[in-house]
């Protein structure tokens, strides 16, 4: 995999010089053109139709992402951005070089089709690193030179409606960027880049992505993936729900189960085509219950179902809510909240902005519940574990669980002295 490379491309190399933007010039775009003032003075491009980007639903011009040169030079680099969340972008592939001082100018300094160069991390030694169809590259800021980083795998049908069985459907991978078009690696640790990696597989031609991390000083690309909830057994058996990837596949339901917190396994809930697991909790009469998660579509909203299981292998809807109990979903029963406090169960359905709850001891049987808390959960740890929240912390005999925006973490009781592990997904 070309991954591998990143190891060799991203290591040994000299520290990177300051980026400094030329005083008193400034790049923005029009409708139509980009345009560039330095010292009161103006120069206009005028954008060929090819060189426009695609973004349905958004208002006012390109956004415009500028780079200043390493070393202080009297010149940036500048591109559009694209929002890689609508419909498959277009107008990619131009970088312009921009030209401050008595006498702006404009021009194209670079093409490279299917490439975002309006979305760019910058590494710790200078590198610049972009994305698109078909990976993630490295960009020298001086030599302007493209070195493959990523290699995403396409698209298979029936996965995508895009693919066919004899042309599978391009994927793409995109930094993770800030408002300014973006990204800097921290200076600690394990250097990770974030990216998306997508294709037109959504509704209607939309994209469809997921996160990813690229740990650039090992050459490997792990899953981002949001822990949503956490369960473990009396025997030790341990439950993740990760709905929030899911949604933005669209898939099964599943919840993903491992005895030693090494080899997980998924368990498919019930194939909705409409999302993953939210929350999981357990009854103490062994009854397993599940919600997944609310995603949006074209159309509206889906998700919220509530499941049962004595098993963890078959699974039966439950009809809890009422008809009638929320009136923000096009589809499904909206439950946003599942919770077991000692021998009753808890569920919560969205309604006028407020939580309406019910309860059960067998959680088949449910009725209307006084109004209940959802505790806050402490973000103290999200730093130190490096994720931007901390979803859920437990204690239990073999160690502290964390559950995360990027995965599930243990602290075991056995280590001297203890370090965080991210256990799941491997």
């Amino acid at each position: 995999m070309l991954e591998t490379l990143a190891l060799l491309i991203m290591t040994a190399q000299a520290p990177p010089l300051p980026m400094v933007a030329p005083a008193g010039c400034s790049v923005e775009a029009t409708a139509n053109e980009l345009v560039v003032k330095s010292n009161g003075v103006e120069a206009r491009y005028p954008f060929s139709e090819r060189e426009l980007p695609f973004a349905p639903g958004e208002s006012g011009p390109p956004k415009v992402t500028t780079l200043p040169l390493p070393g202080g030079k009297d010149a940036l680099l500048a591109s559009l951005r694209e929002t890689w969340d609508g419909v498959a972008p277009a107008g990619l592939g131009f970088l312009y070089a921009v030209t401050c001082g008595q006498a702006p100018a404009i021009r194209v300094a670079l093409t490279a089709p299917g490439i975002d160069f309006g979305r760019v991390a910058i590494a710790r030694d200078g590198r610049w690193i972009v994305g698109g169809w078909g990976g993630l590259r490295v960009l020298d800021p001086n030599t302007l030179r493209l070195t493959p980083l990523t290699s995403p795998p396409a698209y298979q049908a029936p996965t995508c409606w895009t693919a066919e069985e004899s042309k599978p459907a391009r994927a793409a991978d995109v930094p993770l960027v800030g408002a300014d078009g973006l990204a800097r690696s921290g200076t600690e640790g394990a250097e990770e880049l974030r990216f998306l990696r997508g294709g037109a597989c959504g509704y209607e031609a939309e994209m469809t992505s997921t996160r990813h991390a690229l740990v650039l000083d090992r050459g490997i690309v792990r899953r981002v993936v949001d822990v949503s909830s956490f369960a473990r057994a009396d025997d030790g058996l341990l439950l993740v729900g990760d709905g929030a990837g899911p949604c933005a596949r669209q898939s099964a339901g599943v919840v993903w189960s491992s005895a030693d917190a090494t080899t997980w396994t998924p368990i498919a809930v019930r194939d909705k085509g409409s999302a993953g697991i939210a929350r999981i909790a357990r009854l103490p009469r062994d009854l397993w219950l599940a919600i997944t998660a609310i995603c949006e579509t074209g159309g509206g909203r889906v998700g919220g179902d509530l499941f049962g299981s004595m098993d963890l292998t078959s699974w039966e809807p439950i009809a809890a809510i009422p008809d009638g109990s929320s009136d923000v979903m096009s589809g499904g029963a909206g439950l946003t909240e599942l919770i077991v406090e000692g021998e009753r169960a808890y569920i919560a359905v969205e309604q006028a902005k407020a939580l309406r709850w019910f309860e059960s001891t067998d959680g088949r049987s449910w009725r209307a519940s006084a109004k209940r808390s959802v505790r806050a959960v402490p973000q103290t740890l999200a730093a130190t574990l490096g994720v931007e929240r901390i979803n859920g912390i437990a204690e239990t005999p073999e160690g502290t669980y964390a559950w995360t925006s990027d995965g599930l973490f243990m602290r075991s009781n056995a280590d001297t002295p203890a370090a965080w592990t991210r256990v799941f997904p491997r």
